[in-house]
C-alpha cells in the first residue's frame, strides 16, 4: 500500500503544475494543437512507440527543426507542455517517467538568444544532462536498445514517421486539450 509521504509527494507535485501554469499563461493558456501545429508538421518532436528497458516513454527533440523566426521559445515550451499532458494519461508512464533525447545538431545563435537566463534557469531545475559525444549513436543504442529510430542508430522505422505519427495523435487529441486549455487561464 502507498504510503502517507507518497500521497504527500504527488500531492505537492500537482500543485505545483497547477500553480505554474496559472503563473506561465504565455506558454499554459493555449493548448489547442493547432497552436503548435507547425512545428510538430516541421518534425520537431516525435514520442517513440516503445519504451526504454526501465518503461519510460522517450521523446526526441530536433534543435535544427525549429525555426527561430518562426516559432517562438514559448511555442517550443507549448509543443512539450501538450506531448507531457498527453502521455502522462498512461499509467506506465505515470510510474516510470520520461526520458528526453535533445538533438542539438543545427543549434544556432538564433536559438539561444530567445533562451533568457530565467528560461534557462527553469530548464536547468527539472533535467539531468547526459551528454554524448560524436559516437551518440553507440551510447544511445546502450541506453535505448530496440526503440530509436534508424537515424540514431535503430533498425526499424525513421524519424519523420515517428513524428508523423505523433502529430496525428496530438491532432486526434484536439477535444481533450482544448478542455484544459480552459481549466487553468
Amino acid at each position: 500500500m502507498p504510503s502517507v509521504d507518497n500521497f504527500y509527494s504527488v500531492f505537492q507535485l500537482l500543485k505545483n503544475y497547477y500553480k505554474w501554469r496559472a503563473e506561465c499563461p504565455e506558454i499554459s493558456a493555449d493548448l489547442h494543437p493547432r497552436s503548435i501545429l507547425g512545428l510538430l508538421r516541421a518534425g520537431y518532436l516525435g514520442v517513440l512507440r516503445g519504451r526504454d528497458p526501465t518503461g519510460s516513454k522517450v521523446l526526441i527533440y530536433r534543435i535544427a527543426h525549429w525555426d527561430p523566426k518562426v516559432f517562438t521559445v514559448y511555442d517550443v515550451f507549448r509543443v512539450s507542455l501538450i506531448a507531457s499532458e498527453l502521455i502522462v494519461q498512461e499509467v506506465e508512464t505515470q510510474r516510470n517517467g520520461i526520458k528526453t533525447l535533445f538533438d542539438l545538431k543545427g543549434w544556432q545563435f538564433s536559438h539561444a538568444f530567445q533562451i533568457t537566463p530565467s528560461v534557462a534557469k527553469k530548464i536547468a531545475s527539472v533535467l539531468t544532462i547526459h551528454m554524448h559525444g560524436t559516437n551518440y549513436k553507440q551510447s544511445l543504442l546502450q541506453h535505448f536498445p530496440d526503440i530509436l529510430p534508424v537515424e540514431y542508430g535503430g533498425a526499424e522505422v525513421s524519424m519523420e514517421d515517428i513524428c508523423q505519427e505523433w502529430t496525428n495523435f496530438t491532432m486526434k487529441s484536439e477535444n481533450y486539450l482544448s478542455s484544459i486549455s480552459h481549466t487553468v487561464q
